[in-house]
């Protein structure tokens, strides 16, 4: 990055802390009779640029984190996930499903990923184990909720259909 845009990411971060001081100041400057309706406006006025902010830090997080892209095109701005944000997203999916399969089903991950890929192993088991699956061997996991399909194509972007089957089949 250029020393003229990082110097201008600077500035800009600069104006917006400045902006929010200057925001927080002048709400304790309104006098204590002002009328109801101005104070629930300018509530609402801060509630919406925290919420601004809070936003833009989450952009920013995970433009760091390589998950977005973030394109300017004129006064526009243009999101789009990377493929390490699209695998992090499914399974942030896969996490907050609360679909669950009929009773006695169970949604199986069973894998044998060889020790050379042994970062990958790794990584999928402690993805297995936050998206909600209980272990029933070393590479045999199971969950109720109806994931399946989701994490096929998680498998599938991996590109470890090799090493992994995933069932949906009655209690084993």
């Amino acid at each position: 990055m250029s020393s003229k845009k990082a110097s201008s990411k600077i500035i800009q971060t600069l104006c917006c802390i400045n902006d929010s001081m200057t925001l927080l100041n002048t709400w304790y400057a309104y006098p204590l009779f002002m009328p109801i309706g101005a104070r629930r406006r300018e509530l609402h006025y801060r509630e919406a640029m925290r919420r601004r902010r809070e936003q833009q830090l989450n952009l920013q997080a995970l433009r760091r984190r390589r998950m977005i892209k973030i394109k300017r095109i004129g006064e526009q701005y243009y999101v789009s996930l990377t493929n390490g944000g699209k695998v992090a997203a499914r399974w942030e999916n896969m996490r907050q499903t609360r679909r669950l399969l009929p009773e006695g089903n169970y949604c199986y991950a069973v894998f044998d990923i060889p020790e050379h890929v042994r970062d990958v192993r790794n990584h999928f088991r402690a993805q297995v184990k936050r998206a909600g699956f209980e272990q029933v061997q070393l590479s045999v996991w199971r969950t109720r909720a109806d994931v399946g399909s989701q994490l096929q194509e998680q498998v599938a972007a991996l590109q470890i259909t090799r090493w992994v089957v995933v069932l949906v089949a009655h209690a084993l």
